[in-house]
């Protein structure tokens, strides 16, 4: 018994570092190996001695682990993003009884020499630093089974008694999903395959947050929540700082113990904190959900889908009415012919949409989940140009494209709105949808969703001027199919010849309930460093717009976000890439450059098509001016731009003018 007391003393005294070097592996081995019976005898003895030791070949549990997924993709090979988040870890060194367990993959390379692009990194961060642990073959990080296997590593080798688990990388909503692998074609999991990950492993977690673009929605919380405590997302586009990760281990050291809701409380603000130190705090949105009430919520939301499905049924005008309602709603990334779209919206300003119809209120529309949204989500940061949002999302049809219906199908559950989608698009109640409608007994007579601006005879419909200078469109009842009407201005130089479109903007004043709408003349636009620039009206507010001006920067086309002002100043938000066919979004970038040199992008006419055109370049300051002035002498087109719900538009009969010295001649 001594000789057996003394071997089970030393062994204890191994720690878990220990254990996993050479100099001790002998000794752990020895304990491995022995058998059952004499594991036995050993406790028995200990428990004669007055003790009670249990023996474990599992790591002792940390307080907390934080689990980094950290697919780089070209945010790392372009500008080096996860190795700056990377050293603003390091900033802070973690407590004792703190882990950071990462795995890097998906960039073709990066900046950070120890860390691989041909490989597979797994990395810890702790009290005691930083070191590589192993690599693997490479492999997909937008494979499921690749963040399958990491999990079960840190699970396995890294448990704790609380843990976050981070997926840093592009998002894309609803739609895109997340973890785009540069070296695998950008290969990423949607929500279907996230959530199969999740119940492969079938362990929880007390935060799972996206340090990505656009996760902050419904059909994410949906996939994580039966695996979660918290999710931490965004509605809108991350700027390209993304989280503060000096801040995320600040408040670890801090207290080592601290509880999750107050971990993801510090996770928001310090991301705001770092937002604002890099100017791209304008649109920037954080959001801490509790996955516990989603379920509930969604099951109210599908019951709100239904019922608007009934009324789509009964009105034919209904969703062209409700699509109208959504148009003024918060919406995220872009949304536009120009720069793609996210078919997300804000979820909070939808559920404010309850009034079915501008002219007959329903009481029958008694659906409620709004209660139960401001409870799940539980603190939130947001900037001041993005201050009406929920906090949560939601998928909305804003491109009307079938393409973007198909792949919200394959990944929700949310069966209401799967059926009412089809029908807004195609104007047919298909199987699926009738099925549908015979399950919930409601009623199958169809109304006439597809009403399109063909059908309308749209196309050069007058437009009247009259005597003190409006142009007044008078459509009457064709308005109720209708979800937009804007004004459209093309310049067609000093003689008249040479057509280049300038772009959108809100009409003066929509009288929907009449069909009536009124605009005056256009004599100002907008300009940037003093250049003239298309602009496209995606969202008025109460103190101006907000628009997005196209150029190339260093030859790459971009999209400048600006915040029109009523005094007709602007204020540059950032500046976005264009969505790819995958719903991928890129990060949003926050300010230029002095060298960076932009080219300004009009629409001009080439033949049979207006195309774009590089009109003027010129060399970014580090403070863009945007401000709304006077056009330029020469002859001008004013059109009304109606679109319906479909997203087919057509374009009004044209009212030409000329401005000399800034005055306006019919």
């Amino acid at each position: 018994m001594p000789e057996m007391w003394r071997t089970c003393k030393r062994l204890l005294c191994i720690s878990e570092d220990q254990r996993e070097s050479g100099k001790t592996k002998g000794r752990w081995n020895k304990l491995k190996g022995i058998s059952s019976r004499k594991a036995v005898c050993l406790t028995i003895s200990l428990i004669g001695l007055g003790m009670i030791v249990t023996l474990s070949l599992r790591p002792k549990k940390s307080e907390w682990a934080v689990y980094w997924y950290l697919c780089g993709s070209d945010l790392e090979s372009k500008h080096g993003a996860a190795s700056a988040d990377l050293e603003e870890m390091f900033q802070i060194q973690p407590p004792k009884g703190v882990k950071v367990v990462v795995q890097t993959g998906g960039a073709k390379g990066w900046k950070r020499e120890e860390i691989p692009s041909d490989r597979i990194g797994r990395f810890i961060y702790d009290k005691k630093g930083w070191k590589k642990k192993e690599t693997l073959e490479l492999q997909s990080m937008g494979d499921p089974g690749t963040l399958v296997d990491f999990l079960r590593f840190c699970d396995k080798n890294y448990p704790a008694e609380k843990t976050m688990l981070i997926l840093w990388n592009h998002g894309g909503g609803t739609l895109g999903g997340v973890s785009y692998d540069e070296n695998y074609g950008m290969d990423s999991f949607s929500l279907a395959e996230l959530r199969d990950a999740f119940a492969q492993t079938g362990k929880s977690y007390d935060i799972i947050g996206f340090d990505a673009c656009l996760m902050a929605n419904l059909e994410t919380a949906n996939s994580v929540s039966p695996y979660g405590t918290y999710l931490i997302a965004s509605q809108e586009l991350e700027p390209a700082n993304g989280w503060n990760y000096t801040g995320i281990i600040e408040a670890l050291q801090h207290d080592p113990e601290i509880m999750p809701e107050d971990l993801g409380r510090a996770v928001c603000d310090s991301f705001m904190q770092g937002c604002i130190r890099n100017r791209s705090d304008r649109e920037a949105t954080l959001s801490l959900i509790d996955l516990s009430k989603i379920p509930e919520l969604s099951e109210q939301y599908q019951q709100y889908g239904k019922e608007l499905f009934a009324h789509a049924l009964k009105e034919e005008t209904f969703l062209a009415s409700y699509a109208r309602k959504v148009e003024q709603v918060e919406r995220y990334g872009g949304n536009s012919r120009e720069e793609g779209y996210t078919d997300m919206v804000d979820l909070g300003g939808v559920l404010k949409c309850q009034q079915i119809s501008d002219r007959s209120p329903s009481e029958e529309f008694q659906v409620e989940p709004k209660q139960l949204l401001e409870q799940s989500v539980i603190y939130q940061t947001r900037g001041p140009y993005r201050d009406q949002g929920s906090g949560l999302s939601c998928y909305y049809p804003l491109d009307g494209a079938l393409s973007g219906l198909y792949q919200f199908r394959t990944i929700s559950r949310m069966e209401s709105y799967k059926n009412l989608y089809q029908y807004q698009i195609t104007g047919v109640l298909n199987s699926a949808a009738l099925e549908y409608l015979q399950e919930n007994e409601m009623d199958v007579q169809e109304g006439a969703a597809l009403i399109t601006v063909e059908h309308l005879g749209l196309e050069d419909y007058p437009v009247q001027t009259t005597s003190n200078g409006e142009l007044v469109l008078e459509l009457g009842k064709r308005a109720d199919y209708l979800k937009k009407v804007e004004g459209y201005l093309t310049w067609c130089g000093k003689d008249g010849e040479q057509m280049i479109g300038l772009g959108n903007e809100p009409v003066g004043t929509s009288d929907w309930a009449n069909g009536r709408f009124t605009t005056g003349f256009c004599d100002h636009w907008w300009y940037l460093n003093g250049h003239l620039v298309y602009s496209f009206s995606r969202e008025n507010r109460a103190d101006g717009s907000v628009f997005s001006v196209p150029v190339l920067i260093n030859g790459e086309q971009r999209f400048i976000r600006v915040a029109g002002k009523k005094d007709g100043t602007g204020e540059v938000l950032g500046i976005r890439g264009r969505m790819n066919n995958e719903y991928m979004a890129e990060r949003q970038d926050g300010f230029l450059k002095a060298d960076d040199q932009i080219t300004t992008l009009l629409y001009q006419d080439h033949g049979q098509e207006m195309v774009w055109t590089e009109y003027e370049t010129f060399p970014a300051t580090e403070e863009l001016t945007v401000e709304y002035r006077p056009l330029p002498d020469g002859i001008y087109v004013w059109a009304y731009d109606m679109t319906d719900l479909q997203n087919h538009d057509a374009v009004s009969d044209i009212v030409c003018y000329e401005i000399r010295e800034g005055e306006i001649y019919e």
